[in-house]
């Protein structure tokens, strides 16, 4: 709980991620720079009506900050734009949707109730599944009720029933989503299997260590709260997932600072908002996003791209390390 609320508190940096987002907006046009400024209240409330939110959530609990976190943050942005404040005079016409154009629009309680359902699914798997497993037979793997994978496909059944969606609609974009899967899970499958190669590489019996507890040794160092940031990143570059990264480092960052004498909970915290930086130019989240987005640009030039907001992210996030310190 404490890692979850002071990652929370760490994560008040990602005030300035809307910003990111408005600069490449606006770079390529015209007076780029007077629209930045006159458009910058809008997109630093837009930051602080997440961030605020979220740690509010965090703490009661470390599983729902982002999803409950997002969507009261929604709500105060539909709040505020209703009453038009911090709304900028020039806002951009919606770019056409070419082939995904909607034909015809959904309706408000088309839109929400499949996230409240989520959630509320969500909420009561935690609550009374958290602890249920199922053993699969012919392989050594436990699989857990209380997963938001599994939430989100029983999700998706109930809305066919609710909506009343015809079936071949459903088996079709089934068979799309899978098509688009398929490319991404292999990426991840690679990176989550060097992971665990990397991992389980120790030979107890010559006293070796594992690839991932030799290069750990780098990080006994005075500077292991600034460089906690970037280790968390690296970790999500390499696999692709923050969860990954942390389970990868966060023994060897808590070792590290018991033995320097650090506060192991700002470490780890620094790691884990890192790690979650690093899904910015992870190579598996990228190559899903271009999937889902139909984006044509290479990986290579989209990462390179957004390094530089990362760079700047965890530059702040370093920062505030230094003064933790």
């Amino acid at each position: 709980m404490a890692i979850g609320t002071t990652s929370a508190a760490i994560n008040f940096v990602g005030l300035i991620v809307p910003v990111f987002m408005l600069w490449v907006l606006v770079s390529s046009k015209p007076k780029r720079f007077h629209l930045f400024f006159e458009a910058l209240p809008f997109a630093l409330w837009s930051g602080i009506a997440f961030v605020l939110p979220s740690y509010l959530i965090s703490l009661f609990g470390i599983e729902f900050p982002s999803i409950i976190g997002s969507i009261i943050g929604i709500i105060l942005i539909m709040i505020t734009n209703h009453f038009g404040l911090f709304v900028p005079r020039n806002i951009f016409p919606r770019q056409s949707l070419t082939s995904m154009e909607i034909n015809k629009p959904l309706k408000p309680k088309q839109v929400i109730f499949p996230y409240a359902l989520f959630i509320l699914l969500l909420i009561f798997a935690k609550i009374f599944f958290s602890s249920t497993v199922i053993k699969l037979p012919l392989i050594s793997y436990s699989f857990n009720l209380f997963n938001p994978g599994f939430v989100f496909i029983v999700t998706a059944l109930i809305l066919v029933f609710c909506f009343k969606i015809k079936w071949s609609i459903f088996f079709a974009t089934m068979k799309i989503s899978i098509k688009k899967s398929i490319e991404p899970f292999l990426v991840i499958v690679a990176m989550s299997s060097v992971v665990q190669l990397m991992n389980n590489s120790a030979n107890s019996l010559y006293q070796l260590p594992s690839m991932t507890q030799t290069f750990s040794r780098l990080f006994t160092t005075s500077l292991l709260p600034v460089l906690a940031p970037f280790i968390g990143t690296l970790g999500s570059l390499v696999t692709g997932s923050a969860t990954v990264s942390c389970v990868m480092f966060a023994s060897s960052v808590y070792q590290s600072s018991l033995s320097l004498g650090l506060n192991h909970i700002n470490n780890l915290s620094l790691m884990l908002v890192g790690a979650g930086a690093g899904n910015m130019i992870a190579i598996s989240d990228v190559l899903t996003a271009k999937t889902v987005a139909g984006d044509n640009t290479s990986l290579r030039d989209t990462i390179v791209s957004i390094l530089p907001y990362c760079l700047i992210f965890l530059g702040i996030i370093s920062f505030v390390a230094f003064i933790l310190v």
